[in-house]
């Protein structure tokens, strides 16, 4: 019980910073494209 409450969590932390990867990526292309509005973000 205890075992799959903590892969779950560990699932969870990992689509946690899976996400904040793609959005450190998705910032960077933006500032890519046009530096000026990337840096309100």
């Amino acid at each position: 019980m205890e075992e799959k409450l903590y892969h779950r969590h560990l699932r969870e932390r990992e689509a946690k910073l899976h996400d904040q990867h793609h959005l450190g990526e998705a910032k960077a292309e933006l500032h890519r494209r046009c530096p000026l509005r990337a840096t309100t973000y």
